[in-house]
């Protein structure tokens, strides 16, 4: 199944079991059904919860009327644009303020 395929199945799926959703609404659902993630407790626990954060996510699209496909090639196309061999580095300090000195 393609993502547009999936995208305008959750579209008659919420229209079938639910009535519109403001924004604000939506946007708290989708966290909430993140925020279930990180308290799985085993894997078909985790296949569930990614499975109601993924509906709500491409209901999100739906709503906005965007297109979730377009959304994710824009963003593989920003990261593959980035230099490759950037790395960071943390180093712990107990300055307090931090000033130029310890920066360099």
């Amino acid at each position: 199944m393609t993502i547009d395929e999936l995208q305008k199945l959750v579209r008659r799926c919420h229209d079938q079991h639910f009535s519109k959703t403001e924004l604000r609404e939506r946007l708290r659902d989708l966290a909430n059904e993140v925020a279930e993630l990180t308290h799985h407790r085993d894997q078909q626990n985790l296949v569930e919860e990614a499975g109601d954060a993924g509906w709500s996510l491409l209901q999100l699209c739906n709503e906005l009327d965007l297109d979730f496909g377009t959304l994710v090639q824009a963003t593989i196309a920003k990261l593959d644009a980035r230099p490759r061999g950037r790395k960071v580095a943390l180093i712990g300090t107990s300055a307090n303020p931090i000033t130029n000195a310890h920066l360099r």
